[in-house]
């Protein structure tokens, strides 16, 4: 248990037929609330296992404090009183659908008044899945109500196309860059014209020779 209230995840979790527990956690994404959640019932089953008592009561309320690797999903502070969200480790089709659906969700529960922006790069290792995987995401980003800075080349050669093809006019904002150095200078100057609200701003790729997290650095509040 903790006092922490920087809870973003809430969750009643039952096990064994009959026993609840109200259940927070510190992370998006709906994978850590299960992950959290089986912790949660091992521990309490052990525990009357090995020492025949319980560790947590019905219908307690849990809180826990999770600590990601970096890139992971971390969130930051970001200039102008947005947030940022960096999961710039790695990236797949499934991971980049999922984060772009659990921000929209976050934004609809905690930050109604906030804007999304989407800093997507390159997923790379797909062989010849990577035209289909692209396409996916692009498929994805046309039907958010968000703006997108796209790096790399198959965000090029793909994404851009494909929403060229298939735009009707959800996403407010579509950019390229080739490379990190272009997308920060970029990124700095998209935040203060754009100061009157804040943003959600989520970056996501695969690391290789992209690094978004390079750019993250020069425009973060702290």
């Amino acid at each position: 248990n903790t006092n922490d209230t920087n809870i973003v995840q809430q969750a009643t979790v039952q096990y064994n037929q009959k026993k609840s527990i109200s259940l927070g956690i510190n992370l998006l994404g709906d994978y850590h609330m299960a992950y959290a959640s089986v912790w949660v019932c091992l521990s309490d089953i052990l525990s009357y296992n090995f020492f025949k008592k319980e560790c947590i009561s019905d219908w307690q309320n849990v809180t826990l404090n999770l600590a990601l690797q970096p890139w992971r999903w971390t969130m930051f502070a970001w200039i102008h009183n947005s947030i940022i969200i960096d999961s710039t480790y790695n990236a797949s089709p499934r991971s980049v659908a999922h984060i772009i659906h659990s921000t929209q969700d976050r934004k609809d529960q905690m930050h109604p008044t906030y804007k999304i922006l989407y800093v997507l790069g390159d997923m790379r290792e797909l062989g010849w899945e990577e035209k289909q995987a692209h396409e996916y995401i692009a498929s994805i980003l046309l039907e958010q109500n968000a703006a997108a800075l796209l790096v790399w080349d198959s965000m090029k050669n793909i994404v851009m196309p494909y929403l060229q093809a298939h735009w009707y006019g959800t996403l407010s904002h579509v950019q390229r860059f080739p490379n990190y150095e272009a997308l920060w200078q970029y990124l700095q100057a998209y935040l203060l014209q754009n100061n009157s609200a804040p943003h959600i701003v989520v970056c996501k790729g695969s690391q290789n020779t992209i690094f978004l997290e390079e750019a993250i650095k020069y425009v973060i509040a702290d």
